[in-house]
């Protein structure tokens, strides 16, 4: 204790000089307390900044701007959307302290963990469905995670004997964030291929590494306090069903939109060989002689490879659709005049693709419309019906396994998820029960022409 002629008096400022003496800390003024700090300011729109700073109202308004869209639906329990603000606002203040930025980036894992407990209780309305390993079925009855965290903890009253009745399984009671993530994605309230995999095999070890002292001496930087941040929201949106428009994990529906695919007489191997995409719009203004057109309806987004299109397979990263070709411009132009293909949308995450394995060879993925209606010459070998966000994620898949490679571990191999295999036939079958409303197209040789596969990949 201080003696007491060192106490400062009720209502008065403390000596900053006595009190540097007293205490190992620094003690600040208020004045030094608000000052911004110099190396959040050197984070700019245009990225980091070596030679100035923004100015202190400008590196405020840029950090809070780059957290301000992620917001959270307000039908989301308050408790999950008050521990999001408060993050937020620490990365606000991070223009003040620097280290604020790695804490807010460390507690994105407690909020999330928070929102995988309320959403868990909030599915189950306040009655959990436990079976024991006897086969008894029962209820357990809370509204508090903490109380069924206890009872199903070892001492705990169902630590031993029972078990979660999950749609399809029997799981362990899922108390901590990795258990839970599984549980969110068993059930359908997280989706996504690449995210299942990323969020099973990464986000349980850097909780961890996180919450049992492993990150103390790390500094984060902005961008990725703004990343987690931005993730986050998209999670917890997600974790209720809701979807963000342009989003990173969980994006809402794409709207495709009628482009253009062309190509001179040149491609693919020649010189001068040239491939274009085009809005329709511009088909009047677009060369004529030695130029083959063809029109798909495209994502409204950003992608590459659209030169690998074929109206038989399914090979670029979002979803085309074939309308028409290939031909000439002027044929392109009467098809549009005609017909005006109208917009519509499509859900990048969690398509299925079809794959043929037959005389050592994979063939490309197929669309399940356009696998409903191949020919029969093209329906010999083995098919593997998959679930996947990308094309060539599933294509990989099945080449591994084809050249001879174990299957992938279910944390840290392909993202994909083998639905069904089989012949053609019993592929069938389980596709119409995922799909009962998918109706097949024609069979269709309409392709930009490609450069050659390895010997191994079938077309």
């Amino acid at each position: 204790m201080l003696g007491s002629g060192s106490r400062a008096q009720a209502g008065q400022s403390v000596n900053a000089s006595f009190v540097s003496d007293t205490y190992s800390v620094k003690i600040q003024t208020f004045a030094e307390l608000v000052t911004p700090d110099e190396r959040s300011l050197r984070f700019t729109s245009l990225g980091l900044s070596p030679m100035g700073i923004l100015a202190p109202e400008a590196g405020a308004q840029f950090q809070q701007e780059s957290v301000a869209g992620s917001d959270l639906d307000t039908s989301i329990p308050e408790s999950v959307r008050n521990g999001f603000d408060r993050i937020r606002l620490f990365h606000s203040y991070g223009v003040l302290c620097y280290e604020l930025f790695t804490t807010t980036d460390d507690l994105t894992w407690v909020v999330l963990e928070h929102a995988l407990r309320r959403r868990f209780l909030d599915l189950h309305d306040g009655e959990v469905p436990i079976v024991d390993k006897a086969g008894v079925a029962d209820i357990f009855e809370t509204t508090d995670f903490d109380v069924l965290a206890k009872a199903f903890r070892a001492g705990g009253s169902h630590a031993d004997r029972w078990l979660l009745v999950a749609p399809g399984v029997k799981i362990e009671m899922p108390l901590t964030l990795d258990p839970l993530l599984r549980w969110a994605h068993q059930v359908g309230v997280l989706n996504g291929q690449t995210n299942k995999r990323v969020q099973l095999a990464v986000f349980g070890d850097l909780r961890n590494h996180f919450a049992h002292g492993g990150s103390v001496e790390r500094l984060g930087t902005p961008v990725d306090s703004s990343r987690s941040i931005n993730d986050l929201a998209e999670i917890i949106n997600r974790l209720w069903g809701f979807t963000t428009p342009e989003g990173r994990l969980y994006p809402s529906p794409i709207q495709r939109h009628p482009l253009v695919l062309s190509w001179n007489d040149a491609w693919p191997a020649r010189t001068g060989a040239e491939f274009r995409t085009i809005f329709t719009s511009e088909l009047a203004q677009a060369p004529d002689d030695g130029w083959t057109y063809l029109l798909v309806l495209a994502p409204d987004i950003e992608q590459r490879g659209l030169e690998a299109f074929d109206a038989r397979y399914d090979t670029t990263s979002y979803p085309l659709k074939y309308l028409w070709g290939p031909g000439t411009r002027d044929q392109a132009r009467a098809w549009v005049a005609e017909h005006q293909p109208p917009s519509d949308e499509v859900t990048p995450l969690d398509r299925l693709f079809l794959i043929r394995r037959q005389g050592g060879k994979v063939y490309l993925p197929v669309r399940p419309e356009n696998f409903l209606s191949l020919p029969r010459e093209h329906r010999r070998g083995t098919w593997k019906l998959v679930m996947a966000d990308f094309p060539n994620d599933a294509h990989y898949h099945v080449r591994h396994q084809n050249q001879g490679q174990k299957n992938c571990p279910q944390e840290h191999g392909c993202p994909v998820t083998v639905v069904a295999t089989g012949s053609w036939g019993s592929v069938e079958t389980r596709l119409r029960q995922l799909r009962p409303d998918l109706t097949p197209v024609p069979h269709m040789m309409a392709a930009v022409p490609r450069h050659t596969y390895p010997d191994d990949v079938g077309y």
